[in-house]
Order: structure tokens, then sequence, then C-alpha cells
């Protein structure tokens, strides 16, 4: 006797379970930001600048060696995906960051620069990048920096140093978060 694989599922518990309202909610609302990053990833990066790359821009204009205003611009560069220009702008900061005063604010720019790098295929300019990052307090921080270094590694063809920045980014986390 054939069973249809629905029929299947039902009578091993794997059928469709009825959802609450909360559970709807959050399911839809995952499904919007599904659909609207799945929107940007086609669009591509946006013609010309945004409004808040301009702000960056002129202010930056007015006090071009303003740390601080250089992070902004390139965040704002990050945010509409035009990598070259982020890079270029982040680079111009690099070998300053220590000058800034919060440690997650000076690794934070440093992530933002090596993921531009990366972007560009410039793997061995994105290594350089996270080999001067300092240990951050924050393990989001932490996870995203080692898989940037195995994404890196592996890309440069040296396989066994990024499968050892892998093991450390999925340290102590659960099937569901490292698998992510």
């Amino acid at each position: 006797m054939l069973f249809r694989s629905a029929e299947l599922r039902q009578r091993r518990g794997g059928g469709k379970k009825v959802m609450g309202g909360e559970e709807q909610k959050i399911d839809a609302d995952l499904t919007n930001q599904l659909a609207q990053l799945a929107a940007r990833l086609r669009d591509g990066p946006q013609q010309g600048l945004s409004p808040e790359a301009k702000r960056c821009k002129e202010a930056l204009q007015r006090d071009p060696y303003n740390l601080e205003l250089i992070f902004e611009l390139g965040l704002a560069y990050a945010d509409d995906a035009q990598w070259e220009q982020c890079a270029n702008v982040l680079l111009r900061g690099w070998k300053r960051v220590g000058e800034l005063q919060d440690r997650e604010i000076r690794c934070q720019f440093l992530l933002t620069l090596s993921q531009a790098s990366m972007s560009l295929k410039k793997f061995r300019q994105s290594l350089a990048v996270l080999n001067d990052i300092e240990e951050s307090d924050e393990p989001e921080t932490r996870v995203r920096v080692e898989a940037l270094r195995c994404h890196a590694n592996c890309s440069i063809g040296d396989s066994a140093t990024g499968l050892q920045a892998f093991h450390r980014a999925i340290a102590g986390q659960d099937f569901e978060t490292a698998s992510g």
C-alpha cells in the first residue's frame, strides 16, 4: 500500500501544526523581512548617493580628518552596498583607528572595512584588517570576526586556517545558531 508523503508526515507527527496568532505574526514579519532583503539583493547597490551619505560627505568635506565622520560616511556607503566607496573612505582612517576611544567602535570600523574588502574580493587586505582588530567583549562581534576570517582564509586557499576560524566562530553555540 502506497502512502502519500503528507500522510506519512502526519502519522510521524510531522504534519502541519496550527499556529497561534503571535506565531503567525512573527512568521509574517520574517517573510516580509526576507522579501525586502531579496529585493535589495536583486536590485544591487543604489545609484547615486543616499541622503545619509550626502550629509556625511558634506560634513567630512568641512572636517576631512575627523575619524568619526570618516566612519559615518563608510557606514552610509556600506548601508547602500557601495563597497568601493566604503573601502576608499575607511582606508583613510585604518591606521588611525586607535584614536577612537571606544573599543567596540574601533572594532566595528575595522569590521566594516574588512567586509568592504571582502566584497571587492581583496581577501588579503581583509585579513590584514582583521588582524588589527582587538578582541571584542560582544559575542556577536567575535563570531562575525571569526566568520569573516574563515571566509577570507578559505578564499585565498588557506582552508586549514579557515576551518580553525570556523570552529572558533561556532564554539559554544547550539546547532540552530551555528548552522545560520
